[in-house]
């Protein structure tokens, strides 16, 4: 990942972060065979422990049907319930952690197909430990908001067994491509 310097609109300074497609293809490819070494530890699962289990050679294979990438946000980041984080002076840091805020509901289409999914929009926090920083440049009171940018793939799976392929299933995967975090005084 990389961050882009913080840019000042309106009053409103955003700090964008952003994966490199490299980074996105290997995520993508992980998740595709997880889904995979799953589905075929299941075959060689479903026996009691004393049966002889069968020789099954199927093995399963994915085929892209499309893809897409979208913004999702402006979502206050998690954390703020009593409101904005206040510099008596000079400004500071907000920190925001992946993963520990609320969950919002959002969808996509990929090749008429609509794929509804959540994202967790993280929390702001006021010490480092992990995640990222804005710099808040001046005092007064300041609240984070989280963009995240997401793509999602979707793939059709087909079982091959005794030289027989057949459709099998359809698989959506998604991955964080992006964020931005914008933080606006009040």
């Amino acid at each position: 990942m990389y961050a882009l310097d913080t840019i000042e609109r309106n009053n409103v300074y955003v700090k964008t972060i952003l994966k490199s497609q490299e980074e996105i293809d290997k995520e993508f490819e992980q998740q595709m065979e997880d889904y995979i070494n799953n589905l075929e530890s299941k075959i060689s699962s479903n026996y009691l422990n004393n049966e002889m289990k069968p020789q099954d050679h199927s093995r399963y294979v994915t085929e892209f049907v499309g893809s897409t990438r979208r913004w999702f946000g402006p979502y206050r980041a998690g954390g703020q319930n009593y409101g904005p984080v206040s510099f008596p002076t000079y400004g500071g840091m907000i920190y925001w952690e992946e993963g520990s805020g609320p969950d919002v509901g959002v969808g996509v289409t990929i090749a008429g197909k609509h794929i509804g999914f959540t994202i967790n929009v993280g929390s702001r926090k006021m010490d480092g430990v992990k995640g990222y920083s804005v710099n808040v440049p001046s005092y007064g009171s300041w609240y984070l908001y989280v963009n995240m940018q997401v793509e999602v793939r979707r793939y059709d799976v087909y079982k091959i067994s005794n030289g027989r392929k057949t459709y099998y299933t359809t698989v959506s995967q998604k991955a964080y491509t992006g964020l931005q975090l914008p933080i606006k005084q009040y």
